[in-house]
């Protein structure tokens, strides 16, 4: 089987990078998107490095327009589209009723969370409809499946991202694969963002929150970025069903449901 070409956003971050060396090993084409040009072409590097063919584009999926233009780049190359991996996103920590948690806050979220990458696939549908494995992964997060403090915002754009998926896999079912991968705490500068808010907040050390993030997760420790790029290529190399995989950490695997497609229920009438 000839490597697959994919587009992978948030390539430069902690689950991003753990991706590239995933891909690299693949020897796959792989469309980099990161707001730093510095940190991509560090990605770049990794990918070429694994055994990759890096093509890094600059890209802020916060801006409205941004994935059009995306979508209108990778088509117009002409080399194919085989998955579509959208791993970006962002955290950003208020409690509701703060004054922080304003519709700024949410909008940011949302746009950056579930806009983008809803936009993006369905721009992309295209290149990937003309792939006999045409796939696309969303890195969703276990804050989709249930609530925490501090993070309403965050959890209801990974709620709208999970349900997106669910719906999209149904009705894009023997067509192109649809795939979820929702991990607890990982050990990732994502986390760190939101466990330095939490340390701020309590008067506790960073390391002292993250310890306990550790202690949240099923397995008792913080879900590596490697894991998560694991699990990734999992769902992508297999069968084009639609799942939902939960990562405890710890090598652990959950369905969380035992496929959103295509035996899922038809929405009611």
């Amino acid at each position: 089987m000839t490597a697959p070409c994919v587009l992978l956003t948030g390539a430069s971050g902690g689950i991003g990078l753990a991706l590239c060396d995933a891909l690299g090993a693949l020897g796959a084409r792989v469309w980099l998107l990161g707001r730093s040009e510095e940190r991509l072409q560090a990605a770049a590097a990794r990918l070429g490095e694994a055994g990759g063919e890096p093509r890094p584009m600059t890209a802020d999926l916060g801006e409205p327009g941004a994935a059009a233009e995306v979508a209108t780049r990778v088509l117009a190359d002409g080399s194919g589209l085989d998955w579509a991996i959208q791993n970006a996103g962002i955290v950003e920590t208020a409690p509701v009723g703060s004054a922080a948690a304003d519709d700024a806050h949410a909008r940011r979220l949302m746009q950056v969370n579930f806009h983008a990458p809803r936009e993006l696939t369905q721009r992309l549908l295209p290149g990937l409809e003309a792939s006999t494995r045409g796939q696309v992964l969303f890195v969703a997060s276990s804050a989709a499946l249930g609530g925490a403090p501090y993070v309403a915002g965050y959890a209801a754009s990974k709620h709208a991202l999970l349900g997106w998926a669910r719906c999209a896999a149904l009705d894009l079912r023997g067509r192109v694969g649809v795939q979820a991968l929702c991990p607890h705490f990982v050990d990732s500068p994502m986390t760190d963002a939101g466990a330095r808010f939490v340390a701020d907040r309590t008067g506790r050390s960073l390391e002292a929150v993250k310890e306990e993030y550790a202690r949240l997760n099923p397995s008792g420790t913080l879900v590596t970025p490697a894991e998560v790029a694991s699990a990734a290529l999992q769902l992508l190399q297999g069968e084009r069903t639609g799942q939902v995989l939960e990562l405890p950490g710890g090598g652990e695997r959950v369905v969380v449901e035992p496929g959103i497609a295509p035996s899922a229920s038809p929405p009611p009438k």
